[in-house]
């Protein structure tokens, strides 16, 4: 029917109720009532819907109209009784991680770990200080030679003899030999002093191992912790699709509760209602 016979319908004074349920028919893309049923199509306030009861041409028709109404709206009752139903179901299978466990072992071992580092680092301390008395010994040293280099002969007199100018340059060889020999000392203090040697251990055993494993040991908290929130972001959507589903089938759109259901369970759903209502109607 176009749309010039549906209003050349309309104009003629007997009930025209079948028109109406046509056009309610062609404007959901339904070639019979159990497309319609399938397409889960609100009738309650469609206008076609509305004037084909309105318009019916006998009670009986009018009865066909209402019935088939009835039928869609069962089929949303099921509907939303099985998703209820199945939300839960869904939510009891999906497996929930032992998280608090997985929290446990990482904050255990970022404490071993933080206990390890405090216990180093206090020991670099302690190393410090005994770095600092050896190197205070050969500084002392140095200065005390410096002293002596100042001392050496007497600066005011301007007539020095030749001996005492020997004896004087032998002195300053000497001191500036032992000032030489304490600046080596001092030089290999990183590498051959045994209190030097074990701060530089400590120092790298820091820097590397032990501050690797705090960062690795915090780094698995932050993925536990992002695990959880993706869990529970993951519950919100079950939820949130669920709760959407529900909404469409009262507005008529099964497009969710059969992605949620199966198009399998749909179908029986609507079969077992079409063959319930032929039995009531025997």
């Amino acid at each position: 029917m176009n749309e010039k016979e549906f209003y050349d319908a309309l104009e003629k004074p007997q009930k025209n109720g079948e028109l109406f349920w046509q056009k309610l028919l062609q404007s959901q893309n339904c070639a019979n009532e159990k497309e319609l049923f399938q397409k889960g199509t609100a009738l309650a306030y469609n206008p076609y819907f509305v004037n084909a009861v309105k318009n019916a041409a006998d009670e009986a028709e009018r009865a066909r109209y209402e019935n088939v109404k009835n039928i869609q709206e069962k089929i949303a009752e099921l509907l939303l009784k099985e998703l209820a139903a199945k939300e839960p179901e869904e939510k009891r299978l999906t497996k929930v991680p032992n998280f608090r466990e997985e929290l446990n072992i990482a904050e255990s071992k970022a404490q071993e770990s933080l206990a390890e580092l405090e216990k180093i680092e206090r020991a670099i301390q302690e190393q410090i200080v005994d770095c600092g008395i050896v190197a205070g010994e050969y500084l002392s040293t140095l200065e005390n030679i410096q002293l002596s280099i100042d001392t050496v002969g007497d600066k005011s007199r301007d007539d020095i003899t030749e001996e005492e100018k020997t004896l004087w340059e032998s002195q300053l060889e000497l001191l500036q030999t032992n000032n030489c020999a304490e600046l080596k000392k001092i030089q290999k203090l990183k590498t051959e002093n045994p209190k030097f040697k074990e701060f530089i251990d400590l120092t790298e055993k820091h820097k590397s191992a032990v501050r690797l494993k705090v960062s690795c040991a915090i780094s698995e908290i932050a993925s536990t912790k992002r695990n959880i929130e993706s869990f529970v972001n993951s519950f919100e959507n079950m939820t949130t699709r669920f709760m959407q589903a529900k909404n469409d089938v009262r507005g008529g759109n099964y497009a969710g509760a059969i992605t949620l259901l199966s198009q399998e369970r749909f179908d029986e759903i609507v079969t077992t209602q079409l063959n319930n209502t032929l039995t009531e109607g025997n």
